[in-house]
């Protein structure tokens, strides 16, 4: 009598120890995880989502942890995490990646991580506005972040686009800029 087949499991990686670029990717986390505009953090969980795989995506939900921890207080750690959950959960259930889809994915978990923050404190429809607000500026910021990381990580790349990678590089520079000293403006 035959054994039925066994079926493949997809996506069946499992978590890894993490490595040396992985700590230096988790610095630079920390630093976009602290960075805020009109008081919404939406930097730490683009650069989450574009930098982490799911195998290591553990470090990235501390260290974001961390970072909002250090700079909003406990009163938004709910939001991001939520949202930073939801994306690893995705994540594990996608087939291959897409960058248009997967930029929803990230501006859509964080608008359901910030609907469940809505429950606990509304106040109007000024709210709601910064959320859709908040989720696109996600999604824009984790295309930005993405492309900046394949340069980083791929050489051939890093030759070929010199007007794309100075503006990726300015948009990383001022993010973790923002994330190290603050809300400090200067003209």
């Amino acid at each position: 009598m035959s054994q039925p087949a066994v079926k493949r499991q997809r996506n069946t990686e499992m978590l890894r120890a993490p490595s040396v670029r992985d700590v230096g990717m988790s610095m630079l986390l920390l630093l976009a995880g602290r960075a805020s505009v009109l008081g919404l953090f939406p930097f730490g969980v683009a650069f989450f989502a574009s930098c982490f795989d799911k195998s290591i995506a553990y470090l990235g939900i501390t260290v974001l942890s961390i970072a909002l921890m250090t700079s909003a207080g406990s009163a938004v750690l709910t939001k991001y995490l939520v949202a930073a959950l939801l994306f690893w959960i995705y994540t594990r259930f996608r087939n291959k990646e897409n960058l248009v889809l997967d930029a929803a994915c990230v501006g859509g978990s964080v608008m359901v991580g910030g609907f469940v923050f809505l429950i606990y404190t509304y106040v109007g429809a000024y709210d709601i506005l910064m959320l859709f607000v908040e989720s696109i500026v996600t999604s824009l910021m984790y295309i930005i972040f993405k492309k900046a990381h394949g340069l980083i990580t791929n050489r051939k790349k890093r030759t070929q686009d010199r007007a794309g990678r100075a503006y990726q590089y300015f948009c990383k520079r001022g993010c973790f800029y923002n994330g190290t000293f603050g809300n400090c403006v200067s003209v």
